[in-house]
């Protein structure tokens, strides 16, 4: 006679399972990280260089130090930025995916297709300025013109152009409006119309160079007295007859920004003007429609001194804001009559400001990125922490598992 059969204990299925649950999770991080990293930030443009347009600009641009050199024929370029790097100072271009290139000196501005680059020629010993066409790899230097920020001594280059003021290309690409000097240590600067086919200068008007109309004729800006007097001088040239107009607008109220600064002025391409008023700190942007009209003003904070550019008719101001660790981050406010917004979150690591984007590549929009532009620091590591955070569900999940089996044992 058969005696009763042994009973088999089984822990249920859920309990050894839990730790392949949670190992499952690991797993399942790290790859949704990888596909979401490979989704939301596109692979760099190849050396070979690609010939197609702007199609945006990064809402991110994450830390990268070192970066790579400039290439070649990297293909046109969303914005430029300068990484402070412990006084080190990397000028960078970025594309409109956020890759990141490390530039030559220069004034490294960007045409408005973001195809041309007015740079140095690459070695930080040689003072003369270049445009680079990055679709096409051809490199132009001037060689009679020279940057401010080179100690060149004056009889090497006939004029230097001012690296510490406004830079404006034209809409067809072919001219540059800038302030230019000669070589002396008192040097005057004047604005001057630089044909980058010819290397020919043309002296244009007087102050502040604001930039171009979309008919491609060039605008300066001074005041016609003094400032608090709030009637300022605007002067139109017409590049291809050297024929200029000017008149006078006056301001509705009276100008409070700081009387030893520089008039920094900038006009888009319809003629609406605006003036920033201010501090480098905090700046209002005041706005003088094309029939001299003053519009709403914007407040900006944290504005990096830098000159706006435009999306339309609004205008977009470049910003550092001291963030974690005390390191600067640069950021692009879109001032709207609705308000202002940020465009771009720099990772703060890059110590960064003066970042300016190409008029193409405002007007293709942003290419979207996970978080948009957010600047919180937990945007930055969340892959990061979504892997700890998994790696402690697996921690807990083994301990749970070894607790139950002690008492699965103790049990009998």
């Amino acid at each position: 006679m058969r005696g009763p059969r042994p009973v088999t204990r089984r822990r249920p299925a859920s309990r050894g399972r839990s730790g392949l649950v949670a190992l499952g999770v690991v797993v399942g991080v790290v790859l949704t990280s990888t596909v979401v990293s490979s989704v939301v930030r596109h692979p760099a443009s190849s050396a070979s260089g690609p010939t197609s347009l702007l199609d945006g600009y990064p809402q991110r641009i994450g830390f990268d130090r070192p970066s790579p050199q400039l290439p070649e024929r990297p293909g046109p370029l969303a914005a430029t930025l300068r990484d402070n790097d412990f006084g080190n100072m990397r000028p960078l271009g970025v594309t409109s995916q956020g890759d990141v290139y490390e530039l030559p000196y220069g004034p490294n501005v960007l045409s408005p297709d973001g195809a041309l680059l007015l740079t140095g020629p690459g070695d930080w010993d040689d003072s003369r300025i270049a445009v680079h066409d990055l679709v096409t790899g051809d490199v132009r230097v001037f060689d009679d013109l020279g940057q401010t920020i080179h100690s060149t001594e004056p009889g090497e280059v006939s004029l230097k152009i001012d690296t510490n003021s406004a830079v404006h290309w034209s809409p067809d690409g072919h001219t540059v409006l800038a302030r230019f000097g000669d070589g002396g240590h008192g040097l005057r600067l004047l604005p001057r119309l630089l044909d980058v086919s010819s290397g020919e200068l043309t002296a244009v008007g007087a102050g502040a160079p604001a930039g171009f109309l979309a008919s491609g004729e060039a605008v300066t800006v001074r005041w016609e007295d003094e400032p608090s007097d709030g009637t300022v001088l605007v002067t139109t040239t017409d590049v291809a007859t050297g024929e200029a107009s000017s008149r006078s607008l006056d301001l509705d109220g009276p100008w409070v920004g700081d009387p030893d600064m520089r008039l920094e002025a900038s006009v888009s391409p319809d003629g609406t003007l605006a003036l920033l008023e201010g501090t480098r700190d905090d700046v209002t942007v005041r706005l003088l429609a094309p029939d001299g009209t003053e519009l709403a003003p914007h407040s900006v904070r944290d504005w990096d001194g830098c000159p706006p550019a435009w999306l339309d008719d609004d205008p977009v101001v470049p910003t550092a804001t001291r963030g974690y660790g005390g390191s600067l981050a640069a950021g692009a406010e879109l001032a709207t009559q609705e308000g202002s917004r940020s465009l771009i979150a720099v990772h703060h690591r890059m110590q960064s400001s003066c970042l300016q984007l190409a008029a193409d590549a405002l007007r293709a929009g942003p290419d979207l990125a996970l978080f948009g532009a957010s600047t919180a620091l937990w945007t930055w590591y969340w892959w990061q922490l979504l892997v700890v955070a998994a790696l402690g569900l697996l921690m807990l999940a083994l301990l749970v598992r070894r607790v139950r089996r002690g008492r699965t044992r103790s049990g009998g």
